[in-house]
């Protein structure tokens, strides 16, 4: 027989008084896993039998929405599991909040420890068991509907204990901040601060070295949490989407992060009960359960506050010191204050600390002159030559770049190109580095991680002179540099990227689009990486590119989803090989379009720098305003169309297509002043090969003497 006094029976004893909580909680995940599988898999069915699908056409549809269902859910699915969390912690040790209920409670012979235990335990079972219970009757529906494998099966398996450890951690936490307050509108207040206090600060400190340190590059910012159930959640869930077709590799990706995050629940368990053990009977119905935690709780909010509030205040004005400084000191004053009041329920206590705020001022104001005047000597930084392994260079102009790992999974240009070997040229590095340039005109911002011999890797973000041409092209020619930046001149990776299926492949010069065959697709990327081997800063700059080599690819992961990867190959003049290649396949890479095939070419020149002249003038003269009213760009527009074969062909041998990139190039390379529209003879502007943009620009130093004559602002 089990004793009265035993575990189970204090937890049938407690579950008595939360019996509304476990109605609540049962009809939450009803509705939402089996009603909605059964609505969900009704739906598909209905779908199949409009669209005639049967077999595995039909099933293929029904597993893609379970899938979808139990796994990709999964954020919102979580997001209801920490609510429930919450609210089962706060709604079980709720009785500390009142004094009454505190002397009744502790009346019983029952030991703090299992009473804690106990009211523990029953939270868990009350948010976890309805949900399991749920989710497995969903997955009999969607078993029985046709719509279950046990690829599915097992993600969902990964996602409960990632769930499951995100949820204990919340509720652990909420405990916690159950004991540490005495009221319910302190505690909530307490559960957000715990929850989000370690990523404001992160975001505070991020945002002011972005405000005042020249050379901090974003790539730099981690963004690791350590007290955050969230942060491990949201990289449990990053992994899984890492490994979504392989079960074993998902859960040995998430794995670590369910460790810690176990650690994390049981380290604030633990603090949890500490609170509770020392407790003192009269702090129900205070704001906060112990007097020596109430300035470390005022400190921490205070100076973060102070912090963002100077921030605010110094993007509102537009970096006025004496605005700062004043919106700081308020925001110390200010949040000194309100907290004060709330600790001590009477208005009167405002001012009663005087020093806390003096303390609290003291302390936003060295952290802010550590940033301010830069204490620390980020910006004065410089690699030293014999500490430095090698550096990974991530230029403004390919930021863009994507990339996939041999998962199919996409990746950042960051991430990608940190796990490649960097740039060793050690005398280049540091020269470049030293050659930072705060003047205007033509430069080249980039972001370079120097990785130190000792581990260390510091990230720097600076532009250079595009007149730097011999520093650029040791490291931009590189091999290191084109294997970080380049994907699929890495052998390895192009074998595992060129086993999808090749949708299409074609050449674009932004008029003409031709296309070529799925089989030339290897000897396109062999010629193309042996003209890249010679390609330096100065081919970027200099050369004008002839076109692109597009190739669109498609795998299929386990008859459910399905991944896209495009491949770019710029072709530039110097490309002999490809270029070579090309021509024997009958694609004229030596122009951009064939004269014979232009009707006319209508060029616009917009005259902006007379509409600057003349606005300022009137501005000057008449005000903001009237100049405003006065003026407009359109009537400084001149446009004219050209049909004489001879000048097409000089205007034809001066345009550089607008769908081709400008990346690289010096500024003016192409001219702003000038649009021009290529208007096709009869039957070409809708054939198959004239599918780009019909419009460009026009590279400067090519500009026809007699076309500024001719489109004259009169």
């Amino acid at each position: 027989m089990m004793s009265k006094n035993s575990f189970l029976v204090s937890m049938k004893e407690n579950n008595k008084r939360r019996l509304w909580l476990w109605i609540v909680s049962e009809l939450l995940w009803f509705f939402y896993y089996p009603v909605g599988m059964a609505m969900l898999m009704s739906r598909k069915m209905e779908h199949n039998r409009i669209d005639g699908f049967v077999g595995a056409a039909a099933k293929l549809r029904l597993t893609e929405a379970a899938g979808e269902w139990l796994t990709s859910n999964n954020s919102l699915t979580a997001v209801l599991m920490a609510g429930m969390a919450i609210v089962c912690a706060i709604q079980g040790f709720s009785y500390l909040y009142s004094r009454k209920k505190v002397d009744m409670y502790h009346s019983v012979p029952v030991k703090k420890s299992r009473r804690f235990a106990v009211i523990f335990t029953d939270g868990v079972l009350i948010y976890l068991v309805p949900y399991l219970v749920n989710l497995l009757l969903a997955v009999l529906i969607a078993w029985i509907s046709g719509g279950m494998d046990s690829m599915i099966a097992g993600q969902a398996a990964v996602c409960v204990l990632v769930n499951l450890v995100f949820s204990l951690g919340v509720y652990a936490l909420s405990v916690l901040a159950v004991m540490m307050t005495g009221n319910l509108v302190i505690t909530v207040f307490a559960v957000a601060v715990f929850l989000l206090y370690e990523p404001a600060v992160n975001l505070i400190l991020e945002a002011y070295k972005m405000r005042f340190y020249a050379y901090y590059s974003y790539y730099s910012a981690s963004g690791r949490l350590y007290l955050s159930p969230v942060w491990y959640f949201g990289e449990a869930m990053e992994a899984m989407a890492g490994t979504v077709s392989q079960l074993g590799s998902m859960f040995g990706a998430v794995l670590p992060y369910v460790l810690l995050g176990i650690l994390l629940a049981a380290a604030f368990l633990g603090l949890a009960y500490f609170c509770y053990s020392k407790r003192p009977a009269e702090a129900a119905g205070k704001a906060m359960a112990f007097e020596n935690t109430k300035f470390a709780v005022k400190f921490l909010l205070t100076v973060l506050f102070a912090l963002g509030a100077a921030l605010l205040v110094d993007r509102i004005v537009v970096s006025n010191v004496v605005f700062d400084i004043s919106g700081a000191a308020l925001a110390v004053v200010l949040s000194n204050c309100v907290i004060e009041v709330i600790y001590e329920a009477d208005i009167k206590a405002a001012f009663r600390k005087k020093y806390q705020i003096l303390v609290s001022g003291a302390c936003v104001a060295v952290i802010a002159a550590v940033f301010a005047f830069d204490l620390t000597g980020f910006d004065a930084w410089i690699p030293s030559p014999e500490k430095l392994e090698d550096a990974v260079f991530i230029f403004t102009e390919e930021q863009g770049r994507t990339y996939m790992d041999e998962n199919r999974i996409w990746m950042n240009v960051q991430d990608y190109a940190l796990g490649k070997q960097g740039v060793k040229d050690i005398d280049a590095i540091c020269e470049l580095s030293s050659k930072k340039t705060e003047e205007k005109g033509d430069r080249i911002w980039l972001d370079v991680a120097y990785r130190m011999k000792n581990g260390k890797t510091v990230w720097r973000n600076f532009a250079v002179s595009t007149e730097e041409k011999e520093l650029l092209d040791r490291v931009i020619g590189s091999e290191e540099y084109k294997k970080m930046t380049y994907q699929v001149y890495n052998d390895e990776e192009y074998d595992y990227i060129k086993k999808q299926e090749i949708k299409e492949i074609a050449f674009n010069n932004g008029f003409k689009i031709e296309n070529l065959s799925p089989q030339d697709a290897d000897m396109i990327r062999e010629l193309w990486k042996k003209d890249m081997e010679n390609m330096t800063y100065t081919t970027l700059r200099d050369e004008f590119k002839c076109g692109v080599i597009e190739v669109r690819l498609e795998s299929e992961w386990k008859n459910r989803s399905y991944t896209v990867y495009d491949i770019s190959y710029d072709i530039y003049p110097s490309f002999a090989n490809l270029r070579g290649y090309l021509k024997e396949k009958g694609i004229d890479t030596e122009n951009y379009l064939d004269v014979s095939d232009i009707e006319s070419i209508t060029v616009t020149n917009y005259h902006s720098e007379e509409f600057e002249k003349i606005y300022e003038e009137k501005k000057e003269t008449a005000g903001d305003a009237a100049a405003e009213i006065s003026m407009s760009r359109e009537d400084f527009l001149v446009t004219k169309t050209y049909t004489e074969e001879d000048k097409i062909k000089e205007l034809a041998a001066a345009m550089y297509p607008r769908g081709l990139s400008r990346r690289w190039k010096l500024e003016g390379a192409v001219s702003d002043e000038y649009d021009v529209t290529v208007n096709y003879k009869n039957g070409k502007s809708t054939s198959s090969v004239y599918r780009g943009s019909p419009g460009a620009g026009l590279i400067t130093d090519r500009i026809p003497g007699w076309l500024e004559a001719e489109t004259a602002y009169k």
